[in-house]
């Protein structure tokens, strides 16, 4: 298993006890942190997973998947990472309040 790196200046934490229960998780950005790291990555994209340690902690690993040049894409590692930035269709839920 390849060791887990992480975004520089994000993270991600347990939402609140009292917090709704479409609130999956709470975000922070330290932003001089994460505009220092955005500025020395070379492509267009940064992809995350956003995920639940063992012990319950939330945390943001940066998506370092990379298309195997013997495969199809698509098929190396499982599906690629959507990189295309996310529209209106892909926020239908029914279950948000607003």
């Amino acid at each position: 298993m390849s060791e887990k790196v992480f975004i520089d200046g994000l993270s991600a934490k347990k939402p609140h006890p009292n917090a709704p229960d479409f609130v999956l998780s709470k975000v922070s950005i330290n932003v001089a942190k994460l505009k220092a790291y955005l500025g020395a990555q070379t492509g267009e994209w940064v992809n995350g997973d956003l995920k639940v340690s063992q012990d319950g902690k939330h945390y943001i690993e940066l998506d370092t998947w990379k298309p195997d040049g013997n495969r199809q894409q698509g098929q190396a590692n499982g599906s690629p990472p959507n990189t295309d930035p996310p529209s209106d269709d892909d926020f239908e839920d029914s279950s948000i309040p607003f």
